[in-house]
């Protein structure tokens, strides 16, 4: 294999060896394959053309998935690496989604056993729990890095992982130092519970 500068942005590719000169000079002419996927010769890929596109296809719904093809592009992007960018749009849209759920929840348009999974009702769960303690630490007051504990664990009791009465707003010190309680003395964590704890007739 020899180097041969690309026309287009003078980067080395990569060529097998020509067989006369005249082969030398189709390589030399002959864009690396970054410069030929951009398509710096194709016209509908120019800017002013993607713009034009743009705008044309811009308030027009598209194509709806059948689940069939839904399951398809899942199965298919199932392990591949995602990019920062496209980690960041995903979280994005979660957070917009969580919150519009827990503001009906708050508004009373919505029940909380309603929220439509499991994710979505943990994490509308977490933010109530800390709306109902007012951003701030049951224990120590603070209003930085708080978690929502789950007062009865998941693991003793699944049916309450999404109770909101079975919710507490701790900061991450005071969270780990009850968990610290709830292993080595539970009655001891039973009377800080109950001291701590605001219990409210929510009906999930």
């Amino acid at each position: 294999m020899i180097e041969i500068p690309c026309p287009t942005c003078k980067k080395p590719k990569l060529c097998k060896p020509p067989r006369d000169k005249w082969g030398l000079e189709a390589r030399r002419k002959t864009e690396c394959r970054s410069c030929s996927k951009k398509g710096s010769k194709n016209p509908a890929k120019t800017p002013e053309t993607r713009k034009k596109m743009s705008d044309a296809k811009r308030g027009k719904p598209g194509r709806k998935l059948s689940d069939e093809e839904k399951l398809v592009i899942s199965v298919r992007m199932k392990g591949k690496p995602k990019s920062a960018e496209h980690r960041r749009k995903i979280s994005e849209a979660n957070k917009r989604r969580t919150k519009t759920i827990t503001e009906n929840i708050l508004a009373g348009d919505l029940l909380y056993s309603d929220a439509p999974s499991y994710f979505t009702r943990f994490k509308s769960w977490a933010n109530f729990v800390k709306d109902i303690y007012e951003g701030s630490c049951a224990k120590c007051g603070a209003k930085e890095d708080l978690h929502a504990h789950h007062i009865v664990p998941k693991r003793v009791d699944q049916t309450l992982a999404n109770d909101l009465n079975n919710g507490m707003c701790l900061c991450r010190e005071c969270h780990y130092e009850i968990h610290r309680l709830l292993e080595n003395n539970p009655d001891e964590y039973a009377q800080l519970i109950k001291r701590l704890r605001l219990v409210f007739p929510f009906s999930t």
